[in-house]
C-alpha cells in the first residue's frame, strides 16, 4: 500500500548549501499550557452529530459533524469518517489527521478499523488546493494561510486545525465504546505538524505519530523560497514564536514514534532529527531510505506495530544506539547496540557521501551489520571515508518493527599533512552544520581542548588559528 501525499504545497527549494566545513555549512510535560495571544484550550461544547450510518463489512461507519473553533464569526464545523468494529466497546481509537491536500478518506478509516481500533480520520478545516471534497468550514488550506499571522494569530490555520485535532479527541472521549486512555494521533506531512502541536498541548493523548512533519521550517524546508522573500518579516517571526512546531517539542506529553524518509522534499531530513532530539518524552525513529514524501507499506506497518505497542499492549519496539567507533590499521568499525523485548533480525547501516545536490537528492547506500562479541558491527575500509560518511542505523526484531538512529558522519581529518584521525560527528541535526564533542575534538587535536561547551563547530580550528580545507579528507593544519 503506498499513500502518495498529493502535495506539502510544494514552493521551489532553494538550493541547500554544502554544509561539510561552513557554519552556514523541564518544564513538566503533563500539563496542557498556552502560549501568549492563543486560547488553545480544549473544545469543550463540541455539538457532536451523526449524519449518518452504516455497516461496511461488520464495520460501523459513521458520518459525524461537531464544532471546534470560530472563523470569521462563524463555527467552523469538522467532518469526518467514524469507523469501529461491530459490538465492540473499550476500543483504543485512532486519530488520522491529513496534510497538504488531503481529506477525510473513507477507506483510510476503514483500514484502522479492520486492526480491531476505532478511527477517525477528519476533513480539516476549509477548503483548498485539492482539497475541493473538504466536507468541513473555515480557512482554506493554503500556504499564505499555514503561514500568517494577521489580522490576528486566531488567523493563522494551524489555529484552527489544532483546535479541530483537539476537538477529535473531546469527541472520542465521550463515547461509550471507546477507552479514552488509549487514544492515539497519526498526522502525516501538515498533519505531522498538527500532531507535534496537538501532542506538546494536550496530555489526553496516549500515542503520537507525526509522519514527516517537523519543526524549524524557517531554516529549510520546501516553503523556504514563500518565507524568506514573500512572507514579511514580522509574520514570519510571529510564525516562528506561535506556530512552528518547534516551540511545542520539549512538552511532548505523549510517546512519540517519528517517520520520515531519507529525501523527503518537504521536511528536511536535519531538521526531521533535530526535532526528534528536542523530545523529552519517550520517543523512537524510523527513517526510510531513498524515499520522498509518501509513505510505502513498510512505514505503515511499523506505523500499525508502534499503535499496537502504546494502545493494544503488544510488545514495544526495538531500541538502537549507535556506539563509538574502533579502528585498525585498515578498517573503521561501527558497533551498533540493540534492545528490545522481541529480539533483533537484523542490524542495516545506511550511508552516503557529501553530497552538493542537498538532502532531498542523497543516493543512500546499505551495509548490513554481522554479530559478534555481543553487539552488531557495520565495517568501513579507511579509505572509504573520503572525507567522510553520512549513516544512521536501523534494526529490525523478528516481528518485522524497525527503528532507526539519529544521523551521524564519520570524518576523515588529516592533521598537518601526516596523522589520519577518524572521528564520529554529533548528531546531524542542522542542514549547514558540523558538530564535535570534546572528546573527539581532543583526539583530533591531541590533546585537552579549553572550552565550556560540549559541543562545537568546525569553525573552532579557525578560533584556534588553524587552518582548514577539504579534498578526500578534512585537512586540518594547526598552529
Amino acid at each position: 500500500m503506498k499513500i502518495r501525499l498529493k502535495e506539502c504545497y510544494n514552493v521551489n527549494m532553494k538550493k541547500l548549501l554544502f554544509f561539510l566545513i561552513f557554519p552556514v555549512i523541564w518544564a513538566s510535560a503533563a500539563f496542557a499550557f498556552d502560549l501568549p495571544g492563543l486560547p488553545w484550550g480544549i473544545p469543550q461544547d463540541i455539538k457532536p452529530k451523526t449524519l449518518n450510518k452504516y455497516i461496511v463489512e461488520n464495520i460501523v461507519v459513521e458520518e459525524i459533524n461537531y464544532t471546534c473553533s470560530n472563523y470569521g464569526g462563524n463555527d467552523v464545523n469538522i467532518f469526518g469518517f467514524l469507523c469501529y468494529p461491530l459490538a465492540k466497546k473499550e476500543i483504543p481509537a485512532v486519530i488520522v489527521v491529513h496534510g497538504g491536500g488531503g481529506y477525510a478518506y473513507l477507506e483510510r478509516s476503514l483500514v484502522w478499523a479492520r486492526l480491531g481500533y476505532a478511527s477517525l480520520c477528519i476533513d480539516l478545516p476549509g477548503k483548498g488546493i485539492g482539497r475541493s471534497i473538504s466536507r468541513s468550514t473555515g480557512p482554506d488550506m493554503t500556504v499564505e494561510n499555514l503561514f500568517k499571522s494577521s489580522p490576528g494569530l486566531t488567523d493563522n490555520y494551524l489555529y484552527h486545525a489544532v483546535k479541530a485535532a483537539r476537538g477529535a479527541i473531546t469527541f472520542l472521549s465521550g463515547r461509550e465504546n471507546i477507552d479514552r486512555d488509549k487514544i492515539g494521533m497519526v498526522g502525516l506531512s501538515w498533519g505531522g505538524v498538527i500532531t507535534l502541536i496537538t501532542n506538546g498541548l494536550d496530555q489526553r493523548l496516549a500515542a503520537a505519530i507525526p509522519v514527516f512533519g517537523s519543526g524549524y521550517l524557517t531554516e529549510g524546508s520546501t516553503w523556504q523560497e514563500y518565507l524568506d522573500s514573500k512572507l514579511p518579516e514580522k509574520e514570519r517571526k510571529s510564525f516562528q514564536e506561535h506556530f512552528d512546531p518547534s516551540n511545542f517539542l520539549r512538552y511532548q506529553h505523549a510517546p512519540v514514534y517519528y517517520v520520515t524518509g531519507t529525501n523527503d522534499n518537504c521536511f528536511y531530513l536535519p531538521n526531521f532529527i533535530r526535532s526528534y532530539l528536542m523530545i523529552p518524552a519517550n520517543k523512537k525513529m524510523y527513517i526510510y531510505p531513498n524515499i520522498r514524501h509518501m509513505v510505502n507499506e513498510d512505514m505503515f506497518q511499523n506505523i500499525i506495530k508502534y499503535c499496537d505497542s502504546r494502545l493494544k499492549g503488544a510488545n514495544d519496539l526495538p531500541d538502537i544506539f549507535v556506539k563509538p567507533i574502533e579502528e585498525d590499521a585498515t578498517n573503521i568499525y561501527i558497533p551498533i547496540k540493540t534492545s528490545g523485548r522481541d529480539p533483533t533480525k537484523r542490524v542495516d547501516l545506511y550511508y552516503c557521501g557529501p553530497d552538493l545536490r542537498g538532502w532531498t537528492k542523497k543516493k543512500w547506500e546499505s551495509r548490513e551489520a554481522y554479530f559478534s562479541r555481543g553487539t552488531q558491527w557495520v565495517k568501513f575500509a579507511r579509505e572509504e571515508i573520503s572525507p567522510e560518511i553520512i549513516f544512521y542505523a536501523s534494526a529490525t526484531d523478528i516481528k518485522g518493527a524497525s527503528v532507526s538512529s539519529p544521523l551521524y558522519s564519520i570524518m576523515r581529518f588529516r592533521v598537518n599533512d601526516q596523522r589520519d584521525v577518524f572521528v564520529t560527528s554529533l548528531p546531524i541535526d542542522k542542514i549547514n552544520y558540523h558538530y564535535l564533542d570534546r572528546n573527539s575534538l581532543e583526539k583530533i587535536l591531541n590533546g585537552p581542548v579549553q572550552s565550556r561547551n560540549d559541543r562545537i563547530p568546525l569553525r573552532f580550528f579557525w578560533d584556534i588559528g588553524g587552518k582548514l580545507s577539504v579534498d578526500k579528507a578534512f585537512n586540518l593544519t594547526l598552529p
